[in-house]
């Protein structure tokens, strides 16, 4: 069975709810996963309404790291996320 290392790495966070955010990883092999800006809105609102706004950013970000990776599970072996929100590495 193969083995793969990724590094994962987000263009503008998921915060930033004004402009579209990209999760992706590259090493030989590319993928990436997009969500709107219109839909990372609708999914803040969602927090906000179960009051847990904090947690939005990191489930949301944790949600789509694995949305782009379910598929190649089987065969990575070690996965680096980019430091974009230190102390909430647990969570994520």
């Amino acid at each position: 069975m193969a083995t793969m290392r990724i590094e994962i790495d987000q263009s503008v966070k998921v915060e930033q709810t004004n402009r579209d955010t990209v999760v992706a990883y590259a090493n030989g092999k590319q993928k990436s996963i997009k969500i709107l800006a219109r839909d990372k809105r609708a999914i803040e609102r969602l927090f906000q309404y179960a009051q847990k706004p904090r947690v939005f950013r990191y489930k949301t970000f944790a949600l789509l790291v694995y949305l782009l990776i379910k598929s190649d599970l089987r065969v990575i072996t070690t996965i680096v996320i980019d430091r974009e929100y230190t102390g909430w590495e647990v969570l994520i």
